[in-house]
């Protein structure tokens, strides 16, 4: 099959919220999965689907090394600082901005990882944060941000411009009943492309330093920028409540909150205590948003009942 079918048969796929697998059409039709998805993501921009904004929406995540301690039983509960042998480090981040084809990436050297020094990483990776009005990380506002935050106090830098988190674990947690919230089991749900499979022993080649460790890990970071974003798009309906994309568009008209998106259509309402509001359905990502304006302003005689 010529390559522009394919593109167009994914495409359909994609505009009709199905599955595809990246990895199975490669290989059906020998084709890199990564140019593939590329010429797939080129077409689809084309579409509502990806809708232009001003907001610079940056998908990251960071693969750290352990602490090394002193331990009494593999049951200890509480470790001591004084039973600290090494801290913790950033090994490597990838980051890619949304419905960009590139993917940014930094890992330490081989030198670098044996001495525990993470300060080029970090220092790069703060460019980005600087940079970005949100960013997209699961499990992002416990583990990524707050361990990018104590590094960046590490080596005397001062926080990023002020930016948005979207937690894809946190919501996952607050709307959806899962057997697991894990990014690769969110994957696998959806009928997406999982995270590469590994294992304990390549965090511990690559504190060692060993480059082909340090390449697969790289790697390994890259594929779960793609799998979280991926991941994202798929849950953005969601995602409540979700950054205000329409304050970075300048438009006299109503535009979805989520994905920035004009096609809107009216259904029912949203009621509060005291007021009530049109809602809207987002015909491109599929994310309810509601009205400014009450439906009830002129209605000063609406009481509330006493909260206790």
């Amino acid at each position: 099959m010529e390559l522009s079918k394919i593109v167009d048969e994914i495409v359909k796929k994609k505009l009709n919220n199905q599955p595809v697998s990246w990895v199975d059409y490669g290989e059906k039709y020998n084709i890199h999965p990564e140019r593939l998805r590329a010429k797939v993501r080129r077409k689809l921009k084309k579409h509502n689907k990806f809708v232009s904004t001003d907001a610079k929406i940056l998908v990251f995540d960071i693969e750290t090394a352990p602490l090394i301690t002193y331990i009494w039983n593999r049951w200890q509960k509480f470790i001591p600082d004084t039973q600290l042998i090494e801290d913790w480090f950033v090994i490597s981040w990838a980051a890619k901005w949304l419905f960009e084809d590139e993917i940014l990436s930094k890992i330490v050297t081989p030198e670098e990882a044996q001495e525990r020094d993470d300060r080029e990483v970090v220092q790069a990776l703060w460019k980005l944060l600087d940079e970005a009005d949100i960013v997209i990380a699961h499990n992002g506002i416990k583990f990524d941000v707050k361990h990018m935050n104590g590094r960046f106090l590490k080596y005397g830098m001062d926080l990023p411009s002020p930016y948005q988190v979207i937690d894809t674990f946190r919501h996952s947690v607050k709307n959806m009943k899962l057997p697991s919230h894990g990014l690769d089991y969110i994957a696998k749900y959806l009928g997406l492309e999982a995270k590469k499979s590994t294992n304990f022993q390549l965090w511990v080649d690559c504190m060692k330093g060993d480059s082909t460790a340090l390449h697969k890990m790289d790697d390994y970071c890259r594929n779960d920028v793609k799998v979280l974003e991926d991941v994202y798009l798929k849950m953005r309906s969601m995602i409540q409540p979700h950054p205000n994309l329409g304050v970075y568009i300048e438009s006299d008209t109503k535009v979805c909150p989520s994905c920035g998106c004009a096609d809107l259509k009216q259904q029912g309402t949203y009621a509060t205590t005291v007021n009530l509001y049109d809602t809207y359905r987002c015909k491109n990502c599929g994310s309810l948003t509601r009205s400014r304006r009450s439906k009830l302003h002129k209605r000063e005689h609406v009481t509330s009942s006493v909260p206790r």
